[in-house]
């Protein structure tokens, strides 16, 4: 999930809920409010429509970042499979603390 809000930019239940995993509503909604419950999420109303919920990762998610990037790498090089996208796959062989840099500029932006 945090990979999703992170690197995916996902910002609604409904599109955490639309991803590849296939998860419950009652399951995604209590990862939600654990991982808000553990500073790594925060919950807002959306200015624009007072009825959607907007997830955002805090600071110390974004500190999970090279964690993340780590991963994703490790992923790529045991699964043939990995829905990495293609310019992510350039970016963490060419300059990962760039795209690292550009994913916490494009939170602090938000």
């Amino acid at each position: 999930m945090l990979r999703d809000l992170i690197m995916l930019r996902k910002r609604y239940f409904q599109e955490f809920l639309e991803g590849n995993e296939g998860i419950a509503t009652n399951i995604l909604a209590s990862r939600l409010k654990l991982l808000e419950a553990a500073g790594l999420v925060t919950r807002r109303t959306d200015p624009a429509e007072a009825r959607r919920v907007l997830y955002a990762p805090t600071g110390k998610a974004l500190d999970l970042l090279p964690v993340l990037i780590e991963l994703i790498r490790w992923s790529l090089k045991y699964d043939s499979g990995s829905a990495a996208p293609d310019q992510c796959v350039r970016r963490l062989a060419e300059d990962p603390e760039g795209l690292i840099a550009d994913l916490r500029a494009a939170h602090a932006k938000a």
